[in-house]
C-alpha cells in the first residue's frame, strides 16, 4: 500500500476537531502510541531507504516496513503493515534476528476518518500539536486540505523525525 501524507504544524486542535466532526469524520482512535525503530548495527536498512517499526497503538501491536518513494508535495512511502502478537515478544524476535532499537518515540494521537482519508492529531511532549493528513492520492490530500480550510503551501512533506528536528532547531 502507498502511504501519502502531509503535516500541518502548530494547529488549533479544537478548531480542527470541530471542523472534522462537522464534515462527518468519525473518531477511530485516541490514545498513546509507543514506536520502536530498528536497524542493523551498520544501518543497512537506512542506507536502502527502509524503515522497520514496531508500534503499540493502544492495545494493538503493529509491525511495519516502509520504503521511501519520494518527498515532493507529500511524503510518499510503500508501506506493509500487519498486526502482530505480544509487543515484547516481537521486540525480542527482532533483537534475536540481529536488529537493534535505534529510536524510541512516544506520542498521544487522535485519529479521525472521512472515507479513505485519515486525519491524525499528534501531541508529542514539549511540542505543539500537529495534524497529519493521509490519503491514497495527492489529489485526495488536496481535497482534504481544502475541506479544512487549510493551504497546501503550509503543509510539510515531513516524517515525525523531521518535525522533532524542526523544533530542536527552533530551540
Amino acid at each position: 500500500m502507498r502511504e501519502i501524507e502531509v503535516k500541518f504544524l502548530e494547529i488549533d486542535k479544537e478548531k480542527i476537531i470541530e471542523k472534522l466532526k462537522s464534515l462527518g469524520a468519525k473518531k477511530s482512535f485516541e490514545g498513546n502510541i509507543e514506536a520502536l525503530y530498528f536497524d542493523t548495527g551498520k544501518k543497512e536498512l537506512k542506507k536502502k531507504g527502509i524503515i522497520l517499526r514496531l508500534r503499540k497503538k493502544g492495545d494493538v501491536s503493529e509491525l511495519t516496513l516502509k520504503k521511501w518513494i519520494s518527498v515532493l508535495n507529500a511524503k510518499v512511502m510503500e508501506e506493509k503493515e500487519s498486526q502482530v502478537g505480544d509487543f515484547q515478544e516481537i521486540r525480542n524476535i527482532l533483537h534475536n534476528l540481529g536488529y537493534r532499537e535505534i529510536v524510541r518515540r512516544r506520542k498521544y494521537r487522535m485519529t479521525y476518518v472521512l472515507g479513505d482519508i485519515h486525519f491524525e492529531i499528534d501531541k508529542i511532549v514539549d511540542l505543539p500539536c500537529y495534524l497529519e493528513i493521509e490519503a491514497p492520492s495527492i489529489e485526495k490530500i488536496r481535497h482534504a486540505v481544502d475541506l479544512l480550510g487549510l493551504s497546501m503551501e503550509d503543509s510539510k512533506p515531513w516524517s515525525e523525525g523531521d518535525v522533532r528536528k524542526h523544533y530542536r532547531r527552533k530551540g
